[in-house]
């Protein structure tokens, strides 16, 4: 059920999906960076 990469009609899990995506790929940004 969480599982769900093929879901274009689910704008809701995209929003969900993206609060813990969008600190984490600022980290590997940063680690990047370093």
């Amino acid at each position: 059920m969480h599982i769900t990469p093929i879901s274009p009609n689910i704008p809701m899990s995209d929003s969900s999906e993206n609060t813990p995506t969008f600190p984490f790929f600022i980290i590997i940004i940063i680690i990047m960076m370093d």
